[in-house]
């Protein structure tokens, strides 16, 4: 070990931290203790924003894609002075549908090829889509260079007490309860799905609202140990700070964000060309969320899968996330 790097010495802390958190656990209420306190320490943390703004919006615009979708943006408010643009893709049936929403990764605005063409595949089975749109990114940009404006974001954030992953999570938090006052959505079926650092979001999301159905990460997971002590030590690591939580490693890593969705059914799809998350990470993210659903008897709901598919939501990953959604939310019509 070179004496001299700093990173090395952080590598092995962030090992050492990594190794007291807990791995195992007897039965669901000792789970559920653990969970209340980390879904109590993540709120406080992050912070979630909910305020007398979350979820309420308005309609901008509707337009016809095709004669079974329907295309609605609106403006959802997040907190005073704060909008986050959202695109959603209707069914034309006449009755309320089950919906998803889907956060993006980094850097890729809502109106990305291949969030809109699964947004419209979901719409067209019978589920509403929901795309948000992140800070830094698309309509929400402050500058041309995404990368350099997400981590002025953050660091901005960070001076306040406060996480870039928190307002992506207030935005889905905003966009959730806006999507269950619409008469149009079954409120108790809306899943959600997040791609890259969308997953992150997502993950988040989860472990801090219990109302979702079902929930799908795609190409990002892993664990933060192993992004520092493999993918950063190899090809450079995540771009900027913003994928990462203050003093999270304290208290749990993906593992035990994800595992807060259990007993409920969950679908975790990476890739296997996809270097961003090491497999390492995958394993044991997949032997731990495996585990708690065990502890509910309800191994079943809970699937971890490769693919090989690019980076996004296209091929066998838009299929097999389509094909999930459909059976989870139980679409009714033809």
């Amino acid at each position: 070990m070179n004496k001299y790097s700093l990173h090395r010495y952080l590598q092995a802390k962030v090992l050492q931290q990594c190794a007291l958190l807990p791995v195992h656990f007897s039965g669901t209420g000792e789970w559920q203790e653990y969970k209340k306190g980390l879904r109590s320490w993540l709120e406080e943390n992050l912070p979630v924003i909910r305020n007398p703004h979350t979820g309420s919006g308005i309609s901008t615009g509707i337009f016809m894609i095709s004669d079974s979708v329907s295309l609605e943006t609106a403006d959802v408010q997040v907190d005073e002075n704060l909008t986050v643009p959202v695109y959603i893709y209707r069914p034309s049936a006449p009755v309320p549908s089950p919906a998803v929403m889907i956060c993006p990764g980094f850097a890729t605005p809502a109106n990305t090829g291949f969030y809109v063409s699964f947004a419209i595949s979901l719409a067209e089975a019978g589920i509403t889509a929901a795309v948000m749109e992140y800070g830094g990114t698309g309509l929400c940009a402050d500058r041309p260079v995404c990368e350099t404006n997400v981590n002025n974001i953050a660091s901005a954030a960070h001076l306040l007490g406060m996480n870039e992953a928190g307002f992506r999570v207030s935005y889905n938090i905003s966009v959730f309860e806006y999507l269950r006052k619409d008469p149009g959505i079954i409120k108790d079926k809306i899943g959600i799905t997040g791609l890259c650092q969308g997953a992150i979001a997502a993950m988040y999301t989860i472990a801090a609202e219990d109302g979702f159905a079902s929930f799908a990460p795609l190409c990002g997971v892993s664990t933060y140990e192993a992004e520092v002590t493999d993918y950063a030590g190899r090809q450079g690591g995540w771009t900027g700070i913003s994928p990462f939580v203050f003093n999270v490693l304290k208290h749990g890593d993906f593992m035990h964000f994800l595992a807060a969705f259990a007993p409920k059914p969950m679908l975790a799809l990476n890739n296997i060309i996809d270097i961003h998350w090491p497999l390492q990470g995958f394993g044991k993210t997949r032997k731990f969320v495996s585990h708690i659903y065990d502890l509910y008897g309800a191994g079943d709901e809970c699937t971890f899968l490769l693919s090989h598919s690019p980076h996004s939501y296209e091929g066998e990953n838009a299929t097999a996330l389509v094909d999930f959604f459909i059976r989870t939310l139980g679409v009714k019509y033809d």
